[in-house]
């Protein structure tokens, strides 16, 4: 073999070696495969009594859980959570993660705001928004999900003034116990089921009930609910899907 046919293949192997240790380590840079995580957690604490609770909640991709409680020092606690990974050279995705509050008499305002970096250098393995709302507040409430699951949870004494919750892909959820008061529900998922139970929970006169999804079913359990006067409707729409009662 001669000298030149020598050098083309020892250089054709350092290329080939140097293309393979650029693939190798843009794989490790920007792959997602550093873990990372987030925590945060929010209290509304200010003394005095309030009247009534307008909460909204708009998240990028996440779970959203909504309940009451009998909470001490506190009218409203909000925690977020999330777990991840990232590329090495790419770093920590940018969360922003937002609480803001306002009072306008004794009716409380709370707006929860999550906006996350998305792409092919990080993946969320767990993201959740938790929420709790002292039992004895009545709240109306606004939830806006882009990815993930809306669960909400009305127990005993608990007044739920009216609801308007959308998932763009993700599954909706609305459990009303036994002795919630509840008004008017809106609640629309584009892509996943919409689903409403309630065991003698007591509606608003004339309140209306609606159901809608772009693709999902709809699946409604109702025992024994009613509203104290005047008519309860329910409003239900499945596109691509079917509605069970």
């Amino acid at each position: 073999m001669s000298p030149s046919k020598d050098r083309d293949g020892l250089l054709a192997l350092i290329v080939g070696m140097a293309m393979v240790t650029v693939i190798v380590l843009g794989v490790l840079a920007f792959a997602p495969i550093e873990p990372f995580s987030s925590h945060e957690d929010w209290a509304y604490q200010e003394p005095g009594s309030l009247e009534s609770l307008h909460l909204s909640v708009d998240a990028d991709v996440c779970d959203i859980e909504v309940s009451f409680g009998d909470l001490v020092g506190s009218w409203v606690e909000v925690g977020m959570s999330i777990e991840g990974r990232s590329g090495y050279i790419a770093g920590d995705p940018d969360i922003n993660f937002t609480v803001t509050s306002g009072l306008n008499g004794a009716n409380l305002t709370v707006l929860v705001e999550l906006n996350m970096e998305t792409g092919p250098t990080v993946t969320y393995d767990g993201s959740d928004i938790i929420v709790i709302i002292d039992r004895s507040l009545p709240t109306f409430m606004e939830i806006e999900v882009d990815v993930g699951d809306a669960v909400i949870t009305v127990p005993e004494n608990a007044s739920l003034t009216g609801a308007a919750v959308h998932t763009d892909v993700g599954g909706l959820h609305m459990h009303l116990e036994e002795g919630a008061r509840s008004g008017n529900l809106n609640l629309i998922s584009d892509v996943g089921s919409v689903n409403l139970d309630c065991k003698d929970a007591l509606f608003e006169e004339g309140a209306r009930v609606t159901a809608e999804t772009g693709t999902g079913s709809i699946y409604l359990d109702i025992e024994r609910s009613s509203s104290s006067q005047g008519n309860l409707t329910f409003d239900c729409l499945a596109n691509v899907g079917s509605v069970y009662l």
